[in-house]
């Protein structure tokens, strides 16, 4: 998180507001570089204040925990990630789906290439890994243990309306999501301005069903 200073909050919600869902003018998403996009959506939320951040956390976790973990019963398998500082949400997710007594797969970053996983226990047991995350300790499970997933937690600098998702850029999760059972819920978590009306999309990118927001709560995409 950015800053402590509230007004750093009140300075970035007003930049939002003003801000164009298409802020390339006239040009159409799909002509505008991925890592344009990136570049923007990190600046705003780079911009945003401590307690505008605190917020949307807040929201989020109670999306999760009252839209999405009451939907799931007990014992079900679940990827998900621990969301970093500069990303939305936060560990409160997590302890969530293991209070509702479902099995947390967290991913294990190892070499480029499809991601293993390994059972979250509690933020207690986890380390510090591979680019600053936190993993837990193992064991690790092959990467085709996410097709026992009935959900899979995505992580997405943003997400727009027709279900496609900006990632990192890494690629992990675009050789991870094909492994994913056919009827597995697809869920990005991602800030109110992270929900555009078109991004670019390439061949392999897999879409997203369901998208997380602090202030729209649940949107589903409408398959065409």
């Amino acid at each position: 998180m950015s800053s402590n200073d509230p007004s750093d909050g009140a300075a970035y919600a007003a930049a939002a507001r003003h801000a164009d869902r298409r802020p390339y003018g006239d040009a159409r998403p799909v002509a505008v570089d991925k890592h344009a996009w990136r570049r923007r959506f990190r600046a705003l939320r780079a911009a945003a204040g401590h307690d505008a951040l605190r917020a949307e956390s807040d929201a989020l976790a109670a999306v999760w925990r009252t839209e999405i973990l009451t939907t799931l019963p007990r014992g079900t398998t679940i990827c998900a990630y621990v969301p970093t500082d500069a990303e939305p949400g936060d560990m409160r997710m997590l302890d969530d789906a293991l209070a509702a007594g479902l099995r947390v797969l967290l991913p294990v970053t190892g070499a480029p290439g499809p991601l293993s996983w390994a059972p979250h226990t509690g933020r207690t047991a986890l380390r510090t890994a591979r680019y600053g995350l936190l993993e837990p300790p193992g064991p690790v499970l092959d990467p085709s243990v996410i097709a026992e997933a009935a959900l899979i937690l995505v992580p997405a600098v943003a997400v727009d309306r027709r279900g496609v998702r900006l990632g990192r850029g890494a690629g992990y999760y675009d050789r991870t999501l094909p492994a994913a059972a056919p009827g597995a819920a697809m869920v990005c978590a991602v800030g109110d301005d992270e929900l555009v009306d078109e991004l670019p999309e390439d061949p392999h990118d897999v879409r997203i069903g369901t998208v997380l927001t602090p202030g729209e709560g649940v949107f589903r995409v409408v398959r065409k």
